[in-house]
This record gives structure tokens, sequence and C-alpha cells, in this order.
């Protein structure tokens, strides 16, 4: 909304600047009355179709032309600058009050004794993303253990085609002694 309110704030300065440069100019050129070139302006402008306060000149016409470009132009701008910070006002309103009421139920929830909220949409995101990182851990893990909370790290990495541990057992690979790892899967790819 901060980028919005600008926006709004000058298209409506440029609406004031085509009300003041018609009036002006049917002044100026068609020599009306202040308050009649102001009216003329503001029926053009607004596309309301009344008959001209007097008959133009072809320069009254041809402003007249400017005016009515102008007016729509910034006019509609304008329309849809507000629409757009009424909407964005309302979405921030619904979203802030959506924040606020997780917040509430979250801290009910702390004070009634629990000591972790769990959200099952981010739990669903979370799980999605593993299983496009790291599929074969997450399959080892829904085997595993079924849904029981391990404490354990678990990762997958993929050796390269010029591995020292290709064609190595697991004791003879020291992965345990020098890195403090534990295998639980090994998955080995079709040959090609």
């Amino acid at each position: 909304m901060q980028s919005t309110r600008p926006r709004v704030r000058y298209s409506v300065f440029m609406l004031i600047g085509i009300v003041a440069f018609g009036t002006s100019g049917y002044y100026f050129v068609e020599h009306m009355p202040l308050f009649e070139a102001f009216y003329m302006t503001i029926i053009t402008i607004s596309t309301v179709g009344y008959a001209e306060v007097v008959p133009l000149t072809q320069a009254g016409r041809a402003l007249t032309i400017v005016i009515i470009i102008l007016g729509i132009t910034v006019g509609a701008y304008t329309i849809g600058m507000l629409v757009r910070a009424f909407i964005e006002g309302e979405m921030l309103k619904i979203f802030g009050r959506r924040k606020v009421q997780k917040q509430i139920n979250e801290d009910k929830l702390a004070r009634a004794g629990a000591s972790r909220v769990v959200s099952p949409h981010l739990i669903g995101g979370k799980r999605m993303a593993q299983i496009l990182k790291r599929p074969t851990v997450v399959d080892f893990i829904d085997i595993a253990t079924m849904g029981s909370s391990l404490g354990l790290m678990m990762e997958e990495a993929t050796l390269g085609e010029n591995s020292d541990l290709i064609n190595k057992n697991l004791i003879d690979s020291n992965l345990r002694k020098d890195f403090g790892v534990i295998i639980v899967a090994i998955k080995k790819w079709p040959a090609t």
C-alpha cells in the first residue's frame, strides 16, 4: 500500500492540473467567464455530454479534444489506483487478521501446556521439498521410522564416477571411523 499512496496522490494532482488547464484554456481561448469555463471543463472531463455552454471555435474544439483525452486517461488511471488502494487495504486487513488469529491460537495452545504448535500446511510443504531434494532418504525414513521421531539426521550422497569408494565394502571404506557416519542404505543405479 505504501507504493500505491504516492501514485493516487500523483493522479489526483494530475486531475486537478487538467481541470486548471481546461478552465484557463476555455477562459483565454473562448473568453468564457471563469465559472462557465470551469463548468465546461468538468462536463468535458466527466464525458457527461451536456451541450456546450457557448458555441466553440475551432481552437475551442481542439482544446475540448485534448481535455477529453487527458481527462479520460488520467481519470481511468486515478480510478484504477483508488480501486487498487482499496483492494490492497482490504487484503492487508484480511491477511493481517489471519496472522493475528494464528498467533492467538498458538498463544492459547502454549498457555494450555503445549510445548510445540504443529502446522499441517508447514509439514506438508517441508515434506514436498524433501521429496524433491532427497527422494531416497525420504523413502527410507518412511520405511524405517513410520512417522516416529528418532532425532537422527539423515542425508543422501551420490558418488562420482572416480570415487575411491566404488567397489569397496562398507568396512574397507572406513566411513564410520573417518567421518563418524553410519550408512543405512545404498541405492545402486542401473548400468547404462
